[in-house]
């Protein structure tokens, strides 16, 4: 939804309305907030390096077996793609009569890929043998420690995220590519949709969706695949499938950017609740955003 609440924001602001006049400041001191951060991160870059390279051994140590994770992850990601690819064109040519039929298909689709995905994480945790808490990087201890570090890095993400739909955007519009924005955002966007099904799909987005996700992109995809290519590597393709998997030519460099900022705090701190919190940010901001702005978000 990124490339959607900045188009959201930019074409309404400057504007008179309280709504978006608060949205751009907002973003503002977003972006204020995101820089600050980055600086800091600049500044203790030795240390950060440092506490990175123990983390790595400790995540290339968790029990996923390759031989069979590596197909189960894929035959997720494929039928995932086709499910979404699949709800995308149906958005594009649906009418007043079928709104009811895409809200349908779109409540089927997380609970389609939230439950596969949770089956897929329990099957991979034991047929890997290990504890859960082991193998998703869960620690009980300092929570609120790991909840401040997702707050943390999800500042320094906003700008470079924020660039990147920037410049991603004008890219396509000079291209003379007609950006369209995603489902789940029409329907947001959109006040004939009851108001049920925009809180279902609000607290999904804040709730469900960051912990499943994570679980499955960073926790799981991101060690299995070091073990091969490396952890660059493998934080570049995880973060690529991160942003295919949602289907979306207009979000793709926003999104990738962003699972690439979840990719570098999950290796800083080795913590599945470090992304998950940065992830429901994202997601929670860019929700009262929308619903702030209206149906600027879906023009």
């Amino acid at each position: 939804m990124t490339t959607d609440v900045f188009r959201a924001i930019w074409n309404a602001w400057p504007a008179e309305t309280p709504a978006a006049q608060l949205a751009g400041l907002a973003a503002l001191l977003l972006l204020a907030g995101g820089i600050a951060a980055d600086v800091a991160l600049l500044a203790r870059h030795r240390d950060e390096r440092r506490r990175q390279e123990s983390v790595k051994g400790v995540l290339l140590a968790r029990p996923w077996p390759w031989r069979t994770a590596a197909p189960v992850l894929l035959a997720f990601a494929l039928v995932n793609l086709a499910f979404t690819g699949a709800l995308g064109m149906l958005a594009e040519g649906v009418g007043e009569p079928g709104r009811v039929f895409l809200a349908v298909a779109i409540i089927a689709q997380t609970l389609v890929f939230h439950g596969a995905g949770l089956a897929v994480i329990a099957y991979l945790a034991r047929a890997g043998g290990g504890a859960w808490r082991d193998c998703l990087g869960l620690r009980s201890e300092g929570l609120w420690r790991q909840v401040r570090q997702g707050g943390f890095y999800y500042l320094a993400a906003v700008p470079p995220v924020l660039l990147s739909a920037w410049l991603y955007a004008a890219a396509l519009k000079a291209a003379g590519y007609d950006i369209e924005p995603q489902p789940v955002v029409t329907l947001l966007a959109d006040s004939r949709y009851p108001l049920w099904l925009q809180a279902y799909l609000g607290a999904v987005a804040v709730t469900v969706a960051p912990v499943v996700e994570e679980a499955l992109f960073r926790a799981l995809g991101l060690p299995l695949l070091a073990r091969r290519v490396g952890f660059r590597a493998a934080a570049l393709i995880v973060s690529l499938a991160f942003a295919l998997l949602h289907a979306h030519v207009p979000s793709l460099v926003p999104l990738f950017v962003m699972a690439l900022s979840f990719a570098m705090a999950f290796l800083q701190t080795g913590s599945l609740l470090t992304p998950a919190v940065m992830h429901a940010l994202f997601n929670a901001v860019s929700l009262l955003t929308l619903l702030a702005l209206g149906n600027g978000a879906a023009q």
